[in-house]
């Protein structure tokens, strides 16, 4: 994945303000909080990363009660 900067902008009429993240305006907060990740690689190899994150399906999830739930 890439990292990208992007820059914010105030919509609508008036001033083409750039828009923060953080009260401060400390570089920091707006570097990290401004940054987005494209995929750079080919659609197989992001649908295999994909399938590889995903956790392996049949198994249960749940491991607390398995019955029904009576009232008495």
């Amino acid at each position: 994945m890439v990292s990208l900067h992007t820059v914010y902008h105030q919509c609508g009429k008036g001033k083409n303000r750039i828009l923060r993240f953080s009260k401060s305006a400390d570089p920091n907060i707006e570097k990290a909080y401004s940054r987005q990740y494209s995929w750079n690689q080919s659609p197989q190899k992001k649908q295999i990363a994909i399938n590889n994150a995903l956790p392996e399906q049949g198994g249960a999830v749940d491991q607390g009660h398995s019955g029904p739930i009576e009232n008495g």
